[in-house]
């Protein structure tokens, strides 16, 4: 059972190993030798970061593959030029004739 501070007591005999494990830090083994009687653990987080992701669709109509060909070309914005591929999130295409003008103004 831990205390207020976080301190608890694990009876172990000479010989015995204790291992430290945390899915965020690297784990940490302690071999218990006969002049062992506490110990101040320090674990150190470890780096869960993927190199890259990679997503891929089963089945693609044509109208999927020609938009997913749109979405991957570079293109300019009022911001600068803007190249998805390097961007490191994902964008996607879509058709003007796809998107409704439900309201006439910004009032409404």
């Amino acid at each position: 059972t831990t205390n207020s501070k976080g301190t608890y007591k694990i009876i172990a005999k000479v010989g015995e190993e204790i291992e430290f494990s945390h899915l965020a830090y690297k784990s940490v083994s302690i071999l218990i030798e006969d002049t062992t009687k506490e110990l101040f653990i320090e674990m150190v987080e470890k780096s869960n970061d993927l190199d890259e992701i990679v997503i891929t669709v089963k089945k693609i109509d044509g109208t999927t593959l020609k938009q997913s060909k749109r979405a991957e070309r570079k293109f300019n914005t009022s911001r600068g030029s803007f190249d998805p591929r390097t961007s490191g999130y994902s964008i996607a295409h879509v058709e003007g004739d796809r998107i409704s003008n439900v309201y006439s103004n910004i009032k409404e």
